[in-house]
């Protein structure tokens, strides 16, 4: 059975993160997480995805951002720049982001206090998304946004067609496509550079109390964040999709995730001690300075991710049944 739309099975669409889920974060993390899986184990096509993000943000079909997104997402079906086979960043991984994009502007639309996100920033936010490593490569980041601009320069000439088009309704601008290169950009993951820790104090700026945050030389266009409060924003989603999947579902989605991660720069893994070592030096290296996830989700599910890590790495579970060792079991009970 498909949708009248695409081939994706109709009672994946029912779930998170196509919809906002009912229940506790802890659930809907499962939901997600359990989503995912499937997915990955039959992956659909990229083209088929876009459509449904599309549909569940309301995305219009003759928005420019759309029709780019299709061609960009037709261009990963065929296998062009979907980064490295097998790996973390591979065709998957380009999926999981904008779902989690589509998920998190679902969610933030879903707050009254909040305020909505245009047409425009959407189809920024999703393109960017789908398309924030394009083109990855083994090299990694050997200098400042290496890797980000590969991913940006291979995406703009599906962008430079709307900036002459006819249809007026269609035509974007130069700085429109430097708005999605900024976007990018703030996926930098590189710990030395901070770019997650200047993200966070921009949006802390433009959305609540901060203070004025410095703007590093080195950050470069990312500078741009301090001024526009819409592009930050953007750049908010942006980042924390990139990570969402990996680090705020549930302690086994993240382990199978970092066995990918670990697996491309080559670190061994042999052990689940060696597993829950590895997720927490990413989490203590990497979490507070890269994800800007929903507070319920990083106070109930990424909160739970590094307290299971802990514990095996204590020896308070056992690695494999998840359990209280029973020595352990009963000093917790008291007995």
């Amino acid at each position: 059975m498909i949708t009248m739309d695409t081939g994706l099975d109709p009672a994946l669409l029912q779930r998170p993160p196509f919809t906002l889920g009912k229940g506790t974060t802890k659930k809907i993390g499962k939901e997600i997480a359990a989503v995912f899986t499937e997915l990955e184990k039959n992956l659909p096509h990229a083209m088929d995805v876009w459509v449904e993000v599309a549909k569940i943000v309301g995305l219009d079909k003759q928005s420019p951002y759309y029709l780019a997104g299709l061609k960009l997402a037709r261009s990963l079906d065929n296998d062009l720049g979907t980064g490295l086979a097998g790996q973390y960043h591979f065709k998957p991984h380009f999926i999981r982001t904008v779902l989690s994009a589509a998920h998190l502007i679902q969610r933030w639309h879903a707050d009254p206090i909040k305020p909505r996100l245009g047409p425009v920033l959407i189809g920024k936010i999703l393109f960017a998304s789908l398309g924030h490593d394009y083109f990855y490569d083994i090299g990694g980041n050997s200098f400042p946004f290496r890797l980000e601009r590969i991913a940006f320069k291979n995406l703009i000439p599906f962008l430079t067609p709307f900036l002459k088009t006819e249809k007026e309704e269609q035509r974007i601008t130069r700085k429109d496509i430097r708005d999605i290169g900024v976007m990018i950009f703030a996926t930098e993951a590189s710990v030395a550079l901070k770019v997650g820790s200047f993200i966070q104090a921009v949006y802390a700026r433009h959305f609540g109390h901060g203070p004025l945050p410095s703007a590093p030389k080195e950050l470069g266009r990312l500078n741009r964040l301090v001024k526009e409060s819409e592009l930050a924003l953007g750049a908010v989603f942006v980042r924390t999709a990139d990570t969402f999947p990996s680090t705020c579902l549930t302690y086994a989605y993240t382990r199978g995730q970092s066995l990918l991660v670990a697996k491309e720069i080559g670190i061994p893994l042999k052990t689940s001690a060696d597993i829950a070592n590895f997720i927490s030096r990413f989490f203590e290296n990497v979490l507070n300075n890269h994800v800007l996830a929903p507070a319920e989700f990083y106070r109930d599910n990424t909160n739970a991710i590094i307290r299971s890590a802990q514990r095996i790495i204590d020896g308070v579970i056992t690695p494999h049944r998840r359990r209280f060792k029973p020595e352990i079991q009963r000093a917790h009970l008291g007995r």
